[in-house]
């Protein structure tokens, strides 16, 4: 499955072919990951298209001609490369370990732009993640609920953010800092 790449093919003026070929290469050299769906129970309402991630972040604020930290911090999209940091991190994390990501990382988005960040999956249970930039953010399990409807074992999730140490948030997640996930 791939991404809606009518998007891609309109913005850089290729044909779907060649930019499924492209997509393809850039995933295999490991350039990019694509994050498919979690569609346990399959609805009409969830998005079916994967998401895209650079597992590269040096590579991709260059690409995006960011030329310091500073910029990228104070940036319009420092959330989404923040979230693109945590994702990719995670990702090789599981590499790292011989693990395929591909069994047990996937995210959620619904037609109502209700989204889940990561859904960790394993043994029947689902774990909700939510990746936010910044301490102590606003409503972090908002959207988490809305895996409920779906008759599924939704255990406590995380949300990782740039807290200084793990805690309870509450009855739906804990929080998890960044600074921690490598290891």
């Amino acid at each position: 499955m791939h991404p809606n790449v009518d998007l891609i093919v309109n913005a850089v003026g290729i044909d779907t072919r060649t930019c499924k070929k492209w997509i393809s290469v850039l995933e295999t050299s490991g350039i990019i990951y694509l994050l498919q769906p979690y569609m346990a129970k399959i609805s009409k309402r969830i998005i079916k298209a994967p998401k895209i991630y650079f597992l590269d972040t040096g590579l991709c604020s260059y690409l995006c001609k960011w030329p310091n930290a500073e910029m990228l911090e104070n940036c319009a999209m420092s959330g989404a490369f923040f979230e693109t940091f945590v994702v990719s991190e995670m990702i090789k994390n599981a590499y790292a370990h011989n693990l395929d990501p591909h069994s047990f990382l996937f995210y959620y988005r619904d037609i109502d732009q209700k989204e889940v960040d990561l859904i960790y999956a394993e043994q029947g249970k689902i774990y909700p993640i939510e990746i936010k930039k910044g301490v102590a953010p606003n409503k972090p399990t908002k959207n988490s609920s809305v895996l409920k409807k779906y008759d599924q074992d939704i255990q406590p999730g995380l949300v990782i953010d740039t807290c200084d140490k793990i805690r309870p948030i509450n009855k739906e997640a804990w929080t998890y800092p960044v600074y921690i996930l490598g290891f």
